[in-house]
């Protein structure tokens, strides 16, 4: 990836955030050519040809703000086009400005939330009401039965408001929005379990007036 794609791509990451009154600047960019690093494994432990995932994420131990490492790909997991850990971000070439916000969202400490994973979905036809995100979206606004679902038209699908949320740990074109509260959805407990619960997925702002991203013009 060339260094003003990584600048083109902040504006879309700051446009995200804005809603909820954050945004995020580029401190340095470094260059290098450790081909190691170019195609690291994502659960796999380092080969001669590869470092592992925190082989590159810990590459610049000292460097201070939030560490973010643009790859080729994951030599053990091609489909997967970023990760993060404690020690940084780790985005394929596949990953865009949405795939890095949501990345940003984990480090801020934000749940993935699913539809459905490993077997188990919100059920089919269920309504997303006031009880599935009661401090979300229009920060808690008072009325019986109403907070937390304004923002969107009646009678909507659970199963499709999740997927307007920035932290749907999906691939989906309108995850855009960032919660102001837990919301109700699949969460991901192991990699090979889940179960229906309140996942983390909002950032709480003070006094903040939040215009979600799926209401702009």
């Amino acid at each position: 990836r060339e260094v003003a794609d990584v600048y083109d791509m902040l504006p879309k990451v700051n446009d995200i955030y804005e809603q909820v009154g954050m945004s995020f600047y580029i401190e340095s960019v470094v260059v290098t050519n450790v081909v190691e690093a170019c195609e690291p494994m994502f659960y796999a432990s380092a080969t001669e040809d590869n470092f592992d995932f925190d082989g590159v994420a810990d590459m610049l131990p000292d460097a201070g703000g939030l560490k973010c490492y643009f790859i080729r790909r994951f030599h053990d997991r091609e489909q997967t086009v970023a990760g993060n850990d404690s020690n940084g971000i780790l985005l394929s070439e596949q990953a865009d400005a949405q795939v890095w916000a949501h990345e940003i969202g984990h480090a801020c400490g934000l749940e993935d939330i699913y539809d459905q994973r490993n077997g188990v979905s919100i059920p089919f036809g269920e309504t997303f009401e006031w009880r599935h995100a009661m401090d979300d979206w229009n920060n808690g606004s008072m009325g019986t039965l109403t907070k937390g679902s304004r923002y969107y038209h009646k009678r909507r699908e659970h199963s499709e408001m999740v997927k307007n949320l920035l932290m749907y740990g999906y691939q989906a074109a309108n995850a855009l929005d960032i919660a102001t509260g837990d919301v109700s959805g699949i969460v991901k407990m192991t990699q090979s379990s889940s179960t229906n619960g309140f996942a983390k997925t909002g950032i709480i702002s003070q006094n903040f007036v939040r215009r979600p991203v799926h209401r702009r013009k």
